[in-house]
This record gives C-alpha cells, structure tokens and sequence, in this order.
C-alpha cells in the first residue's frame, strides 16, 4: 500500500474484515515522516563582497540514507532584499553532490542572502552572509574540565596551549551554587587587539556517588543481609580501587572491584530492637528501618542524605590560542631559518585561503586515474601558508552502502619565522592607516631582521624599512603609516630580511652564512 505524501504528521491505520464468519477491527496510530532530506552547504558562511560563493547539495531518502542521482528542478540565490540574482534549471546530478559557485560583484549589497533547491515539491535553504571584515589573527578558547568540587581551594587554567599556569583562590570568587562561569580576556602585546572567550564549569558537591544495591529482597532472622555498593564518580567514570568505609555499630573498610562494586553485610544482631539502624558509607548516611518481623517480610527502605564532603581533583581550566586568520606575504629571503645556522634560503608566503580542499573526488571508477579496488585515494596538495590549524572532514557517498561522515582530522601548518599584519578592513583615500607588522621568531637564536613595506603607486608612507632584533620564542611589533592614494583594494606586500651583520641586535650575532 503505498504511503501518501506528507510532512511530519500522524495518521490512522484501519483494518477491518471477516474471518471465517467473525468480524475483526484493529486501529494503529501511525506517524507520517518525510523521509527525503537535503542538505545545502556553503564552503563557509561569512563573505566579502567580491570573493566566490562555493556550496553544495546533497539529498538523501528513505530510511538507510541513500544518495539521490536525480535530476535537481531548481536551484536559485535570493539577496537581503528578495532579490533573485541567481538560478539553475534542471540540474544534472550524476555525483549524488551537486557542487556549484556563485561570484558576488565586487559592490555587491551586504547582509543574509539565501540559497534555494527544489526537491521534490519542497524547498531547502540555507543562509550566508555578505560584509566587509578583518579575519582574526588568533582565537581565544576556554575549555574547562567536566566539574570542580566545592570543596576545591583555587582553580587552575592555563594560557596559549600551557604554556602558562594561572591559579585562582576559589575564597577570592565567593562562589556560590552549581555553575561558575568564566570569562578570558586577552590582550596582544605590541598591538593591542583583545579576544575574548567565556565557558561554564559545574560545581559538584560530591565527588563519588554511591548507590545500595540490594541483592536479597528479603530479612530472614539469624542470617547476614547481604547487599552491594556501587560507587561511580561524578564524570560517571569506575573507580577502581576505591576504598570505602561502611559503619554500622563496627566500621569496615571495603575495597571497590573493577567495576566499581562493593559486595558488603551486616551482621543479624545489628538488626534487633533497632527500627532505625544508621549505615553510614564514606560519608553519605544510608537510613532503613531493619525491625525484623517473621511475617510479612520487610524490602529494605534505603534513603539517602546529601550530606557528604570529600576532596577531589583540582579544577584544570584549560585556555588555549591558536592562530587563525589572513596573513599577508611575508618573504625571507637569503637564510636557512634552523637554530644551527641560517643560511641563504628564500620563503615567500602567498597562498592564505581561508577555506581549504573544497573538492568532489571520485573514487572506485576504473576509467578515472583515482581508481582503487580498496576505496582508498592519496592525492598531494599544497599546504596553504597561513600558520594555524587546518580542520575538516569528508563526506561519502555511494549507491548502495548510503552516505557516510568521517571523523574530523587536523593539520597545523607553521614556519619558524614569519610576518603578520594587522591593519583595519576599511580606509579613506589620503587617510593615514596604522599598519602593525608583528615579527615572530620562533628559534633559539635572535635575529636582527630588516622589515620593508614595498613600494606602489596605489600608496605612500613616510618610511619603507624598519629595522629590530627579535629574540628567541619572542615577537617584535614595528608600525607603518599608510596612506592610500586610489579607491579599492589596496594590496600591501612586506618583506623580513635577515641581517647578517646584526646591527640591529647591538652587533653580535651567531648567525652563519652558507
């Protein structure tokens, strides 16, 4: 019978009849789902008028997620103000991902524009954004641990991946409740730019939970009752090992197994002419009322107090910074940048895109060159030169086996020795723009560097070289005046050059020339 088509809904399923003479009914309540999804997905979401729009769609139907290969009706880009600026008609679908670009015009209006398909009668989308802006040369994360306990006397979190530890007196926040919330501010050094970040970190007032579990269900006079406690701790991990101490008129320690179980009893005299026998368990009270009677027989009330203080681990707050944003060239030529020597070598820094292997790749066609039995494909690419953390993950598609996600996988691209600016998005003509060239040095060894601003006739600057020395693991920040002299995209090339015979280091240097 076949399913009539519908969105989200409930329905009713009648079946009536007659078997051998007897009338039968039976009613189902059923729900109606739409079983065909589309996803539409823009190689990134935030746009500068002018840069090209990449995005995809892929459907999926039925209830094991196959790819749909067929023709798509209609696709189509709608601007902030309703406008239609783009459209593809019956659009073959060979791929099972249909990939497709948009290029925005150089004076193009900003705000949320909006991508269409058409399915099946029903319209998918999904939004980006267009506006002038500056990407961020670095971001702040907080990353706290799963809980601190209240009993915990400073709290702990570190800077720019650990490099730096900074406690915190928890008496010097007054905390109170069941959440702390932390803010991080960070400001560079030299040019002043500040990000900030904030989390939430959950205050546990125990650091095990224990919980009684009852293996007879029954009190029979003059034996044993026999029970179990599981101990877990508040991340929901075993603790192995784990001893804990069980009172009731005589104390025991008992010793946790593998699986975090306690297998424990008490004595038959403890039950008599005692209608509230306390059993205390590391700290948390554990009430029953153990009167024994021979008939009926009593199930064991357990009730537990909160009452419990322990130490625990110490809140670890981690707070790392991971460069992430445009850069701008950055040539060195002459030297090899290793901490033994630096020799004559040139590296020029050119290709910062800001998303990275936007690609459909077919594997498993034995006419293509990517061909392979096993599924596999290697390709070499180029690594981009901005220095950060590339991450991503591939999406799968096959005819029968459905659609498939991989884990995300990470590459850190990173040069010892680079430049990176820091300048506004936008400026007038013959205004004087502050352009700050941050020179990071990321060896062993100082290096008298040697900084210049190309000359162009699309600007001018009062000057276009500055010399510095710039330590080891360290960073120096020079500033340039620039002024634009025409309207539009003024491109800025700088150069670092190694001097060797380090003047600007005071004249000693144990750079060596090859």
């Amino acid at each position: 019978m076949p399913v009539p088509y519908s969105a989200n809904s409930t329905a009713a399923l009648e079946i009536s009849g007659d078997i051998n003479g007897k009338s039968i009914f039976d009613e189902r309540d059923l729900v109606l789902e739409n079983l065909v999804q589309t996803f539409i997905q823009a190689d990134k979401f935030l746009y500068m008028p002018g840069q090209l729009v990449q995005f995809r769609v892929l459907t999926i139907t039925g209830t094991k997620a196959l790819v749909s290969y067929e023709d798509i009706p209609e696709i189509w880009i709608i601007s902030p103000k309703g406008s239609r600026l783009a459209q593809w008609k019956k659009m073959p679908n060979p791929k099972g991902l249909l990939q497709l670009e948009f290029q925005l015009a150089e004076e193009v209006e900003e705000g949320t524009y909006q991508i269409f398909a058409r399915i099946e009668n029903t319209n998918w989308s999904q939004s980006f954004k267009v506006e002038e802006y500056v990407l961020p040369r670095f971001s702040l994360t907080i990353q706290p641990p799963p809980f601190v306990l209240a009993t915990d006397s400073e709290i702990v979190f570190s800077t720019f991946s650990g490099c730096e530890e900074v406690s915190i007196a928890t008496a010097d926040i007054g905390y109170s409740g069941y959440a702390i919330h932390v803010r991080g501010l960070f400001v560079e050094e030299g040019t002043g730019n500040v990000m900030t970040a904030t989390a939430s970190v959950a205050v546990q007032y125990q650091a095990s939970i224990l919980e009684v579990i009852t293996t007879e269900h029954f009190l029979k006079p003059g034996l044993p009752y026999n029970f179990r406690v599981k101990v877990t701790t508040v991340d929901s991990s075993t603790p192995k090992g784990e001893v804990v101490r069980i009172c009731a008129s005589s104390c025991k320690n008992y010793t946790a197994d593998e699986s975090g179980i306690i297998n424990a009893y008490i004595p038959p005299h403890l039950f008599g002419g005692s209608s509230n026998t306390h059993l205390t368990v590391a700290g948390v009270y554990v009430t029953s009322d153990l009167t024994l009677e021979t008939r009926p027989c009593h199930y064991p009330s357990f009730v537990v107090d909160d009452a419990l203080t322990t130490t625990g681990p110490t809140l670890n707050e981690l707070v790392t910074v991971e460069p992430d944003g445009m850069e701008t060239v950055a040539a060195a030529p002459g030297y090899d940048l290793t901490n033994e020597n630096v020799s004559q070598v040139e590296l020029e820094r050119t290709y910062f895109p800001e998303t990275w292997l936007w690609e459909v790749v077919v594997i498993g066609a034995p006419s293509r060159p990517l061909y392979s039995e096993s599924g596999e494909t290697e390709q070499k690419v180029k690594l981009p030169d901005t220095v950060t953390k590339w991450v991503g993950e591939a999406v799968c598609l096959h005819p029968e086996l459905g659609t498939g996600l991989s884990p995300k996988s990470s590459i850190t691209s990173f040069v010892p020795f680079f430049l990176d600016l820091s300048y506004p998005a936008t400026a007038r003509r013959h205004e004087k723009v502050p352009v700050l060239v941050s020179v990071f040095n990321y060896l062993t060894t100082s290096l008298p560097v040697t900084v210049e601003l190309l000359t162009s006739t699309e600007y001018a600057s009062p000057t276009y070289s500055m010399k510095t020395c710039v330590s080891g693991s360290q960073k120096e920040v020079v500033k340039f005046l620039v002024v634009p002299l025409e309207v539009g995209d003024v491109n800025l090339t700088f150069s670092a050059t190694i001097d060797t015979t380090g003047e600007s280091c005071g004249g000693q240097t144990d750079i060596e020339r090859r």
